[in-house]
């Protein structure tokens, strides 16, 4: 998936539970779009104009104009747009016209899986970082004013360690919890007991997941 691209194609449920980053996302998003043309916003809660004003400075070449803010009573059914966004629906909410559409919506307020959508888990890990779940990817993302996109990974000794990771998971496939700390401890120098100690804090930080002893690598 290319980040967040993949959004303003086709019909897309993205599931969270913090407010402030689906609003963030969802502005982002009209951004990129308004330079192909028309963009309608619909939001259930009132999303703060400031917004606008500090992503409007990262997407360049955004034409404000083409997005619009739509009334809880307008109908699009009529209204032609690149991208149609609906940020936080109060019940089970889906769109009954075509076109490209990105839905935001709070975890466990029914919405299954549906033919013709697909769908996000947004799950915040700290901070402005989060996990980004498809049925078939997770990746480190980042959703603040300032900048949207994909996590830059630690720094440090951390870095160093899960880059390796990747590489293991490249060459070798799977890896078990011995094969990734054997991996650690050779390539940077250090004993099993420091080398352990470095793949709990990327558990830790969310930049692995230690599952039935394997070590998944994001």
């Amino acid at each position: 998936m290319r980040f967040p691209y993949s959004l303003l194609r086709g019909k897309w449920i993205v599931e969270a539970h913090e407010s402030w980053a689906k609003d963030l996302l969802a502005i982002y998003l009209a951004l990129h779009a308004s330079r192909n043309g028309r963009v309608l916003v619909k939001s259930f809660h009132t999303i703060n104009p400031g917004i606008i004003d500090g992503l409007s400075g990262i997407v360049k070449d955004c034409i404000l104009d083409n997005i619009v803010f739509l009334e809880k009573s307008f109908s699009t059914n009529i209204v032609d747009a690149v991208l149609y966004i609906y940020v936080d629906p109060y019940k089970p909410f889906l769109p009954s016209h075509e076109g490209n559409i990105v839905l935001f919506v709070k975890p466990r307020l029914g919405y299954k899986k549906l033919y013709g959508w697909k769908k996000i888990i947004l799950k915040r890990i700290e901070g402005y970082e989060f996990l980004l779940k498809t049925s078939s990817i997770v990746q480190r993302v980042v959703i603040s004013p300032r900048y949207i996109g994909y996590s830059q990974g630690p720094s440090g000794i951390l870095g160093r360690a899960l880059s390796l990771l990747r590489e293991g998971v490249v060459e070798y496939g799977v890896l078990s919890v011995r094969d990734a700390i054997d991996i650690i401890a050779y390539n940077i120098g250090v004993k099993r007991d420091k080398a352990r100690w470095i793949l709990g804090e990327l558990a830790r930080k969310k930049y692995v997941e230690i599952r039935k002893g394997e070590v998944i690598v994001y």
